[in-house]
């Protein structure tokens, strides 16, 4: 699973120190020290407050391609709190500190979804939540963009609380299906790895061993009709040893029918597959290209 990532493609900016200059014209004001209006060449405006010649303090810029900022400024970059605004839908607001997001702010993309929280380095970072147009929900701790440590999200076909590494379900944790199925236990990778308990919404329920979201290994598996089978299990099937019905008689049978494999899915059971297989890949589409950056004026004469 991808982390979430925020990609940063700066138009006219050619690294992360040294800013391209661009020529620029004073048209009111004093924009050496005081408050100003300054016009690039290339169509970008700024009108607001200039120390030593920088933008610093209270201003508003706009590029030529529509891109707003409206905020504090220190030494021409973001510092503060402030509003980025795109042309293409994506609206930051919150805190900036040297052009960069950080600090609680609250982030629209473009398809409606919005990330609120705190962020360092441009990035999720610290306690904030995510919610999609589609309803679903993500919050906890975030580490350089990803879920990390204790989370809890909801989606259309589940809702899942417990331990989280770079997106993925990791550590012990309780999901609970659209369909009234309950796994709780260990994951490993985002799956249903080592102990665990996973009770159906009739009734049947496993306690035992899970590899890559199958039982696998020693466990006891409870039917609705009261059969209780325990022994070895394999891909999810009952492999070895005995079968007892609920009134104690005991014969040596192998394998099991296939409404025994507990954790088996249909498209009865869930409308969507591919939500339920890897809930968090939704998280891996976020692209929020930034395409506003300040640049560094040069007055001409004129």
């Amino acid at each position: 699973m991808r982390t979430l990532l925020f990609l940063m493609f700066f138009g006219y900016f050619l690294g992360l120190i040294s800013f391209q200059t661009l020529d620029a014209q004073c048209l009111q004001g004093n924009c050496k020290a005081g408050k100003g209006v300054m016009v690039v060449d290339n169509g970008d405006r700024y009108e607001g407050e200039f120390k030593r010649g920088l933008r610093h303090g209270s201003g508003k810029y706009i590029s030529s391609s529509g891109d707003v900022y409206v905020g504090n400024w220190a030494k021409d970059l973001y510092e503060g709190e402030g509003t980025l605004t795109q042309m293409n839908g994506t609206v930051y607001e919150g805190y900036f500190h040297k052009g960069l997001f950080e600090g609680k702010g609250r982030l629209k993309l473009p398809s409606g979804d919005v990330y609120e929280g705190e962020f360092a380095n441009d990035k999720p970072a610290g306690n904030g939540t995510f919610v999609r147009v589609n309803g679903s929900k993500y919050s906890g701790l975030w580490v350089d963009g990803a879920l990390m440590g204790k989370a809890k999200y909801e989606t259309p076909t589940e809702k899942y609380e417990g331990e989280m590494v770079n997106n993925k379900r990791q550590g012990f944790g309780k999901v609970t299906y659209a369909n009234g199925d309950i796994y709780e236990g260990n994951w490993e990778n985002g799956k249903k790895n080592g102990v665990g308990v996973y009770k159906k919404a009739d009734g049947t329920v496993y306690t035992g061993y899970f590899k890559h979201d199958k039982e696998q290994g020693h466990g006891k598996l409870t039917l609705a009709s009261g059969e209780v089978q325990e022994g070895e299990f394999s891909m999810g099937r009952f492999i070895g040893t005995s079968l007892a019905s609920a009134g104690g008689e005991v014969s040596n049978e192998r394998g099991l029918n296939a409404n025994a494999r507990i954790s088996d899915r249909t498209i009865d059971d869930e409308s969507n597959l591919m939500e339920l297989a890897n809930p968090m890949e939704e998280l891996s589409e976020i692209v929020v290209v930034k395409t506003l950056k300040p640049k560094a004026f040069v007055e001409t004469e004129e």
